[in-house]
């Protein structure tokens, strides 16, 4: 291509700049590749051989518009909206994050919510408070039907409704309710299990029906076995009537009442009680523990034998089906 012009006159000088025009168009033809696209770059747009849209090749429109294959960015890339298949990328920074427009979908907000929504209406939301210091999951109605889950780093659980905190849970512990505690259903379902006991249950009062012990002894009230004097009664496994204890009185088989000083015994403490356990092997447990022995009654005296306590650490392995285990003393 010529570098400079130098005429010597008018007709020289139209004559170099006819010859600058034709360097020039000659010069694109070899950059671009055809007459077609130089045509096209003059019209408003450049595209490659091979553009078909959507399908292969590049364009360069003039209307603000381009469609390519693939490509890299080394530095930040801007844009209003668009559509994207699959996204990877170290971070994703923005005000909101939608799984869809739709009716049901999920929202990830700068806030820290990450809301769901059904039929278009926001039915429950997860958030993380207070500098990251809790995890807060609610249902985001109305502060009559209000319930939250609230998780503490420390371990902490709390369930809320009505803006009162229902059940607190310390990581070991179940600290407290501030309302009532029942089944849905009246007597149904149970407090523990053969195999999974509480160890001490503390009330200020305990109201209930039959009171069962490990041997099949009960305590039950009077007028569940037809007696008229309000008392307690004493029921052996065989569901036989041993003791009444009523207004009026004690009441025993044949009008006999045994002196208590003739009865010997072994004196056991609480603690001593709570670890003695008749029928190990049906707690079904699947873990080690210890058991105190059961005292031996023929070392019993009168008026209280001193315990001389026996430990034993124990393993009981929990079955598939059934309810039973099987009792290994640890060596």
């Amino acid at each position: 291509m010529r570098e400079e012009i130098t005429p010597t006159s008018l007709e020289d000088l139209a004559q170099q700049l006819f010859e600058l025009r034709n360097q020039f168009l000659q010069h694109n033809h070899s950059f671009i590749g055809s007459g077609v696209q130089q045509g096209e770059v003059i019209s408003g747009f450049l595209r490659s051989s091979d553009y078909v849209a959507g399908s292969s090749g590049w364009m360069i429109g003039a209307n603000d518009n381009c469609e390519f294959n693939s490509g890299t960015f080394r530095g930040t890339l801007s844009a209003a909206s668009g559509t994207l298949g699959t996204i990877t990328a170290g971070t994703i920074i923005g005000t909101k994050i939608k799984t869809s427009t739709g009716y049901t979908r999920i929202e990830l907000t700068d806030d820290n919510y990450l809301n769901f929504y059904g039929e278009n209406a926001l039915r429950g939301r997860i958030q993380i408070v207070e500098d990251g210091q809790w995890l807060k999951i609610d249902n985001q109605q109305s502060a009559a039907n209000f319930a939250a889950i609230r998780i503490l780093p420390s371990g902490d659980f709390y369930i809320d409704s009505e803006g009162v905190s229902r059940l607190y849970i310390e990581a070991y512990n179940i600290k407290g309710f501030s309302t009532n505690f029942y089944p849905d259903t009246h007597n149904t379902g149970a407090l523990g299990a053969t195999s999974y006991r509480w160890a001490n249950v503390w009330a200020v009062l305990v109201n209930g029906a039959d009171y069962g012990f490990e041997h099949n002894w009960y305590l039950t009230e009077s007028y569940k076995v037809g007696i008229k004097e309000e008392g307690i009664a004493v029921l052996n496994s065989k569901n036989e009537l041993k003791l009444f204890i009523g207004e009026n009185g004690l009441y025993a088989p044949d009008g006999k009442v045994n002196n208590l000083n003739d009865l010997p015994y072994t004196k056991t403490t609480i603690e001593q009680r709570s670890k003695m356990d008749r029928t190990s092997e049906t707690r079904g447990r699947n873990e080690d523990y210890e058991i105190i022995e059961i005292p031996d009654f023929t070392k019993s005296e009168l008026g209280g034998a001193i315990f001389k306590e026996e430990r034993k650490k124990i393993h009981i392995e929990k079955p598939k089906d059934k309810n039973i285990g099987r009792l290994e003393e640890l060596k």
